[in-house]
């Protein structure tokens, strides 16, 4: 079962899933034995109509998306494992090509978690607190330094938020929160140093 992954932004993808018709069988089958349950043909007993009179009366159609709606979510899952995704919501599920007999092939977009590179431990200011506890500079220089790791960090993070096109109103409340964080920070290191 071949998927490919197309990044349609940051936080979004679009999953392209090919099933072999093969697959489905199983699906095929259960779908069958439900549509024979369900109705009543002269001359055939309830649950015991055979497939092709199925067809010849609801289409091959209908049985085909009763089978793919239960069973795309196997499938869907097996690619998200594949491609090492991490969805955050319900995907929107579209087929795109049916082959009968052949193969089905359907797209599935959904928001994923964005990647997104951590600062390395040290640049965050407790290199720093480890030098005061040594004795290896004053506590002013280190609060010094963690004020300005502090404010380069959320300046980063800031800049993030406001370089998105699609900016909505989440990313204009995280950048708030950022910069009130800063504040918040500043003022507590200010506390900390007198």
């Amino acid at each position: 079962m071949p998927s490919s992954v197309e990044q349609l932004s940051p936080t979004r993808v679009k999953i392209t899933v090919e099933v072999p018709f093969a697959d489905l069988k199983a699906s095929m089958d259960k779908a069958y034995a439900e549509v024979a349950k369900s109705v009543n043909i002269p001359g055939f007993r309830r649950g015991k109509v055979p497939p092709v009179v199925i067809d010849q009366r609801f289409g091959r159609g209908a049985i085909i998306q009763e089978a793919f709606n239960d069973s795309w979510q196997r499938f869907y899952g097996a690619a998200v494992t594949e491609n090492n995704l991490s969805p955050l919501a319900q995907p929107d599920v579209e087929v795109t090509k049916l082959e009968d007999g052949d193969l089905i092939e359907f797209t599935a977009e959904v928001d994923v978690r964005p990647a997104f590179d951590l600062p390395a431990f040290s640049a965050l200011g407790y290199r720093e607190l480890a030098r005061v506890a040594r004795g290896e500079c004053s506590q002013e220089a280190a609060v010094a330094e963690i004020r300005r790791a502090t404010r380069a960090f959320i300046r980063r993070q800031r800049t993030w938020f406001r370089a998105e096109p699609e900016a909505n109103r989440l990313d204009i409340m995280l950048s708030d929160l950022a910069e009130r964080a800063l504040s918040v920070v500043e003022s507590e290191w200010g506390a900390m140093a007198e």
